[in-house]
C-alpha cells in the first residue's frame, strides 16, 4: 500500500523587540499561502478498505507483573517502502505522517485520506501537535538549508492554514504543545534553548525567552504555566513572564530541549531526582506555588540508580510513568505511592526524549535498545506483548513513533507498522 511519500524505502522577547542571536520564531512574515505548500488531489480510499482498530476496554492481560516478559504482538497493518519518515501527529480521527517528500493524512486503517502536501520533514523534530483541527510539526525549509519551518495544516483536508520560519542555526527544534490558542515550540540556537509562543491562528510571534533554563520544560494538559526546570521558574504562558520560581532539584541537561523529563498532572508537578548510588527518586510540588508535595523513592534494582531519566502523565492525569535504564514504574500523583514497577532484561533508549514512555488506552508503550517496542497495563503493571522490529531498526538512532487510540505507530528500515493495543 502506498503511503503517499515517494523515494526509497532569560529575557522576553515580543515581535516588536529587538531579536535574540540567530534570529526568532517568526521572523519573516507567515506566509498561508496554499501553493507554498498545497496538497496534491485528495485519494480515494485504499483499494483494500482496510478496517479501523477495533474500540472499546482492552482484554486482561496474560503477561507477567513485575518484569517485562509477554506474548508476541502481530501487526494490525504495515506500509512499507516509505523512506525515511521525521514526524508522526494524531487528532480528529487522522494520523498524519511526515517524512522525506512530504506529509500525508490516513486514518487508523492506513487508508489514505489526503496528500502529499510538499513540504518535507525535517530528521530529528520530534512528533507534531493536533489541537482545534490544525496539526503542527516542523518541516524542511524551503528557503534556508538545513533551516526548519513550524508549519500547520488543517487535519482533516491538508490544506496549509500557515508557515513561519524557525530562527536561523536553530536545531533540535519541536513543537512543545498548544494550550489557550497558542502554540509553543523549542529548540537551541547555538549552544543556548529558546521557548516561543506563536499565535495559533496566523503563526504570529508573540514572546520568545532564550537561555540555558529554559533546557528542561513541562507544559500542562491546560491551565496558564509552563514549567522552565533550568532555574526552576514556572512562566505565565501569555507573556512568558516569572509566576514562581523554587529551587526545585530537578533532573537538568543543557545539551538539548527535553519535555520529558518534568511532567505537570492536573495541580501537581512531578520531576526526577537521579542519584546514584543511594538511589532514583521523584518528586512532587504544587502547580500554584511549587510548594513541595511528595517525594516518592522508586525500587530500582542494583546498578540501576542513577539512571532516571523520563516521566510522562497519564492521560487522566491521575498516574505518572517513570522510565530508568532498565526499570518502568508507575506513581500516583496525589499520593506519590508507587503502583508498580516492571523490569526489562535489555537497556531502555534514555538518549533522547524519543525513547520516553507513550500513553494511549490503558496502556503503557516503550521500546528497548534492541528495537523490540512493549506494552505494559497502566492500571495493573502485567505485561500486555512483546514486538520485536528487527529490520532496519537502527540501535541508537531516533525511531519515530506515537501511541494512538487503539495502538501504537512504529518505524524501521522504511517500514511503518500498527501494533493493535491489545496485541
Amino acid at each position: 500500500m502506498a503511503l503517499g511519500l515517494s523515494g526509497s524505502s532569560g529575557t522576553t522577547t515580543t515581535a516588536a523587540d529587538a531579536q535574540p542571536s540567530g534570529g526568532s520564531v517568526g521572523a519573516a512574515a507567515p506566509s498561508t499561502s496554499a501553493a507554498a505548500a498545497a496538497p496534491s488531489a485528495s485519494l480515494p480510499p485504499s483499494a483494500s478498505g482496510h478496517p479501523l482498530p477495533a474500540g472499546g476496554p482492552l482484554a486482561p492481560p496474560v503477561g507477567a507483573a513485575g518484569s517485562l516478559q509477554g506474548p508476541s504482538a502481530a501487526p494490525f497493518w504495515q506500509m512499507s517502502g516509505v523512506g525515511q519518515l521525521t514526524s508522526l501527529a494524531f487528532g480528529d480521527g487522522v494520523l498524519v505522517v511526515a517524512g522525506q517528500s512530504g506529509v500525508s493524512g490516513y486514518d487508523l486503517g492506513s487508508n489514505p485520506k489526503w496528500g502529499p502536501v510538499k513540504a518535507p520533514g525535517l530528521a530529528g523534530s520530534g512528533n507534531g501537535v493536533v489541537a482545534g483541527g490544525v496539526v503542527h510539526l516542523i518541516v524542511a525549509s524551503d528557503a534556508v538549508p538545513a533551516g526548519g519551518d513550524l508549519l500547520a495544516l488543517d487535519v482533516k483536508t491538508g490544506a496549509q492554514k500557515w508557515r513561519v520560519p524557525m530562527p536561523q542555526g536553530a536545531s533540535g527544534v519541536r513543537v512543545a504543545g498548544v494550550l489557550s490558542g497558542m502554540v509553543f515550540v523549542a529548540g537551541m540556537t547555538g549552544p543556548a534553548p529558546f521557548l516561543s509562543a506563536l499565535d495559533a491562528a496566523d503563526g504570529r510571534l508573540l514572546w520568545q525567552k532564550n537561555g540555558v533554563e529554559f533546557a528542561t520544560l513541562a507544559l500542562p494538559a491546560d491551565g496558564t504555566q509552563i514549567l522552565a526546570a533550568g532555574t526552576c521558574v514556572a512562566l505565565d504562558i501569555h507573556t512568558g513572564d516569572q509566576a514562581w520560581a523554587r529551587p526545585l532539584k530537578a533532573a537538568v541537561g543543557t545539551g538539548r530541549v527535553s519535555l520529558t523529563k518534568l511532567a505537570y498532572a492536573g495541580d501537581r508537578y512531578v520531576s526526577l531526582l537521579p542519584a546514584a548510588p543511594s538511589g532514583d527518586s521523584l518528586a512532587a510540588g504544587t502547580v500554584a506555588g511549587g510548594l513541595a508535595a511528595w517525594n516518592a523513592k522508586l525500587p530500582e534494582p542494583v546498578g540501576d540508580a542513577g539512571t532516571l531519566a523520563f516521566v510522562t502523565r497519564s492521560p487522566d492525569l491521575a498516574t505518572v510513568v517513570a522510565l530508568s535504564g532498565h526499570g518502568l514504574y508507575a506513581v500516583d500523583v496525589a499520593s506519590g505511592r508507587v503502583l508498580w514497577q516492571s523490569q526489562g532484561t535489555e537497556s531502555f533508549d534514555t538518549a533522547s526524549d524519543a525513547g520516553a514512555p507513550q500513553l494511549a488506552d490503558t496502556n503503557v508503550y516503550v521500546y528497548d535498545q534492541t528495537g523490540a517496542w512493549w506494552a505494559v497495563d497502566l492500571p495493573t503493571g502485567r505485561t500486555r506483548w512483546k514486538y520485536p522490529v528487527v529490520a532496519g531498526f537502527e540501535q541508537g538512532a531516533e525511531p519515530v513513533w506515537l501511541a494512538v487510540p487503539g495502538g501504537v505507530v512504529v518505524s524501521a528500515g522504511g517500514t511503518v507498522t500498527m501494533l493493535p493495543a491489545n496485541g
